[in-house]
């Protein structure tokens, strides 16, 4: 089946593919796994494709609608996360986003810049400056999230050496 359908009513009671998902997941309690056979029926698919596709939409709105969020259990399906495992699944979305972005700045370094035209050089510019800003930004971001986590300890241990006294 087409994933230009994904997220158009499919079923008969109306519902997208991926409403069905979120609303199977929504009331679920954390730590519930659900199987990729039970995705499967459930969604009436075989197609395990486009069960990704669905279950990757459902996650978005589960995210922005219920502050929920599942992650992937490899070779088994899907399990609903505590609310403290969230930070831990952001940290592993952000080390590899910095491991994308060294690899992109290392493949815009690596361009032969004399086999470009004038044209493609100015985009080669742009993109260069464009991925300077963005390190830049993640750097300042980094220390400013490090200068926080300094003052949250030493307010901490103020708060501790007064609450002894």
């Amino acid at each position: 089946m087409a994933k230009q359908g994904l997220f158009t009513p499919k079923r008969k009671d109306g519902r997208a593919y991926w409403r069905v998902a979120f609303d199977w997941f929504a009331p679920l309690p954390p730590g519930t796994l659900v199987t990729q056979a039970e995705l499967l029926t459930l969604l009436e698919i075989t197609d395990k494709d486009l069960m990704y596709a669905i279950v990757s939409r459902a996650a978005r709105e589960l995210r922005k609608q219920k502050q929920r969020d599942i992650v992937v259990v490899r070779g088994q399906g899907y399990r609903v996360l505590h609310a403290n495992e969230h930070v831990s699944k952001a940290e592993t979305h952000k080390e590899r986003a910095e491991r994308q972005l060294k690899i992109a700045n290392d493949v815009v370094d690596a361009t032969d810049l004399a086999a470009l035209t004038a044209a493609e050089r100015e985009i080669w510019s742009q993109v260069k400056r464009g991925m300077v800003l963005l390190y830049q930004a993640v750097s300042s971001h980094e220390m400013t999230l490090a200068r926080h986590e300094e003052l949250i300890a030493s307010l901490q241990e103020r708060v501790k050496e007064l609450e002894g006294e």
